[in-house]
C-alpha cells in the first residue's frame, strides 16, 4: 500500500515539475526522474494479483459464495478470466500506467538533453 501511495506522490511531483519546466530546464530532469521512479514502483507484476485482498490475505482459500474477506471484512470481487494467463483488470491498468510513465520519462529526458546540447 505504501508503494502505491509513494508512486502516486511521485507521479504528481513529476507533473508539477513538468509545469515548472519554464522556470528551469533542470525541472525536466527532475520530472523525468520522478516519473521513472513512479513507474518502477509499480513492479513486480504477479499473475495471481486478482486473488489477493488489499490486506494481503490470499483469497484462493475463501468460500466462493462469500463476498467479504475473512481477514479484514472488506467486500471482495474475485476476477475470473476467460483465458489462462490473462492478467486481472487492476494489474493490467497498473501495467498500462507504468508503460505510459516510462514513455513520459524518456520523452522528458530526451527534451532535457536536447535543451542541454542546444545551450
Amino acid at each position: 500500500m505504501t508503494k502505491k501511495i509513494l508512486s502516486s506522490v511521485l507521479a504528481y511531483a513529476g507533473f508539477a515539475m513538468l509545469l515548472a519546466c519554464w522556470l528551469s530546464p533542470s525541472a525536466l530532469l527532475a520530472g523525468s526522474v520522478c516519473f521513472l521512479l513512479s513507474a518502477s514502483l509499480k513492479f513486480p507484476i504477479r499473475e495471481d494479483e486478482g486473488w489477493t485482498c488489499s490486506c494481503g490475505y490470499d483469497l484462493s482459500f475463501v468460500n466462493p459464495s462469500s463476498s467479504k474477506c475473512p481477514e479484514c471484512g472488506v467486500s471482495i470481487e474475485l476476477e475470473w478470466s476467460s483465458q489462462l494467463g490473462e492478467l486481472p483488470r487492476a494489474t493490467a491498468k497498473r501495467l498500462h500506467a507504468a508503460t505510459i510513465q516510462f514513455i513520459i520519462s524518456f520523452v522528458l529526458l530526451g527534451v532535457y538533453f536536447a535543451t542541454w546540447l542546444y545551450n
